[in-house]
């Protein structure tokens, strides 16, 4: 007799990846911040990472986001001690946005 596997109770993708990465470059856009284009840049790259598929360009992702002690309010990289958003920080926001927008 085979058993059956229960996937009702599965977590499904109610927004995806891309869209995160698009509503966030939309809302960057629309605002009037002396940062606008480094949030766009950041955004661009880390959305690059975010969506993608390569496990190992993640793993360094979240290698640079422990080594730098980013957060989604500091990180200690070059461009934050200057004052400038990173793309570590982009990125660890852009994965805050999708598990706000797929919550329950």
């Amino acid at each position: 007799m085979k058993r059956r596997i229960d996937l009702r109770n599965l977590q499904v993708e109610k927004v995806s990846k891309l869209n995160v990465v698009l509503r966030a470059l939309n809302v960057i856009e629309e605002r009037n911040s002396p940062f606008k284009e480094r949030w766009m840049q950041a955004t661009r790259k880390a959305g690059h990472i975010f969506t993608s598929n390569d496990g190992l360009l993640i793993a360094s992702m979240h290698h640079q986001i422990e080594k730098y002690d980013s957060s989604a309010n500091s990180c200690t990289c070059e461009s934050s001690q200057f004052g400038k958003p990173c793309y570590h920080r982009a990125y660890i926001l852009l994965g805050i946005r999708y598990a706000e927008a797929n919550a329950d």
